[in-house]
């Protein structure tokens, strides 16, 4: 018996969690196993789309535009790639491609349709294009997909909120442990390229640039903690994250904290290993997050972390690290001095505690079994 085809479906293959997690699932041997894959994105190339590349996966890049007309054109290219495909199940990940992917695949009639939802729920000063498409997504659900893949439990309730109506599965997001691990060579490697000493407690912030992401709750508990006269240095990296950012620069001017912040601007896939490695404990200052990757990456390097009660975060972290309110600069400042101060062996038993309880619930063998099964129950119903 051959191997089912999956069509996948996403919204552009640059830098993201529900990319990366795209490209883990098919860089899953158990999964490579029983399925082939054709991976479409609707806009143009992206570093997600080489790795996919490199391993044999068939890509298609439509590069859709902004313009009236481009939905039209992007629903007759699917169905072009559909014919020819044969796809026997379409799954789609991200607003735009649940849209799209599954007006052509209702059109296509011959395979069962899989949305996929990555968010939390949209912040106020998203693209008036993309909350409409949402609201749209939601109008249509009763009729499109057979089911809704989610990767955050606590994004179900919020998005029933908006009106989707349809059953919802939730799976969430995997790591690859063989990636991800406390690397002690690029610990020191990074520490040395960066002068950090050894004694040193690293804080880090990992993530684009953007309001959502809490860079300035970051900063003014780092400003906070700074006040109680501690050895230790802030460390943020992500696109647009950089000295040529004037309104980040303005920020740690503010806080009267150039000497302690070290920007790294976007780091490359391969060096992230050596950078959780680096670093004692990751923060995350978000507003708002569905299942955030950098948690569960971080956790495998055995890194303490620290995160705004957002999305999934409780049920990543577990007993292996600390939840503190959202938008609470003086809860999360706390926090990063608490850990400061724990003693260094217990610092090393909950970094192992992180990573075991990753290896236990989240790595991504696991995660690729739960959706080979939806996938194969959705084609055997088909």
């Amino acid at each position: 018996m051959g191997k089912k085809r999956i069509l996948h479906i996403i919204s552009s293959l640059q830098i993201g969690g529900a990319e990366m997690m795209l490209n883990n699932l098919l860089q899953e041997e158990g999964y490579q196993k029983k399925f082939s894959c054709h991976v479409i994105s609707l806009t143009g190339r992206g570093p997600v789309g080489d790795l996919l590349e490199k391993q044999g996966i068939q890509v298609t890049y439509l590069g859709v535009e902004r313009n009236p007309f481009a939905g039209i054109w992007c629903v007759i290219q699917l169905l072009r790639i559909m014919n020819a495909f044969k796809p026997q199940l379409i799954q789609t990940w991200l607003y735009h491609a649940d849209f799209f992917g599954g007006l052509a695949g209702k059109i296509y009639g011959k395979a069962p349709i899989l949305w996929g939802i990555h968010n939390m729920f949209l912040d106020k000063k998203a693209r008036w294009t993309t909350k409409w498409m949402v609201k749209l997504c939601a109008l249509l659900s009763p009729y499109i997909p057979d089911q809704i893949v989610i990767c955050a439990e606590a994004a179900i309730s919020t998005h029933q909120k908006i009106g989707y109506r349809v059953n919802f599965r939730y799976i969430p997001n995997g790591f690859d442990t063989e990636k991800f691990y406390l690397d002690q060579d690029g610990r020191q490697k990074l520490r040395q390229r960066y002068s950090i000493d050894n004694k040193t407690m690293v804080f880090a912030l990992i993530g684009r640039y953007d309001p959502i992401k809490g860079h300035k709750n970051f900063i003014q508990a780092a400003m906070q903690l700074k006040k109680s006269k501690v050895d230790f240095c802030c460390v943020m990296a992500g696109k647009d994250i950089d000295m040529n950012n004037k309104e980040l620069m303005e920020l740690i001017r503010e806080n009267d904290l150039v000497e302690k912040v070290l920007l790294l601007g976007k780091i490359e896939a391969s060096e992230m290993r050596n950078l959780y490695s680096m670093i004692d404990s990751l923060v995350v200052a978000s507003k708002s997050e569905a299942f955030p990757m950098v948690i569960g990456e971080a956790m495998a390097c055995e890194c303490i972390c620290i995160s705004t009660s957002v999305g999934d975060a409780a049920n990543i972290i577990g007993q292996a690290g600390y939840i503190v309110e959202r938008e609470n600069s003086n809860a999360l400042s706390e926090m990063m001095k608490k850990v400061y101060e724990m003693d260094p062996l217990l610092k090393a038993e909950m970094g192992k505690a992180a990573r075991w309880r990753i290896e236990s619930l989240f790595t991504m063998a696991q995660i690729a079994e739960q959706y080979a099964l939806l996938h194969d129950q959705l084609t055997a119903d088909s």
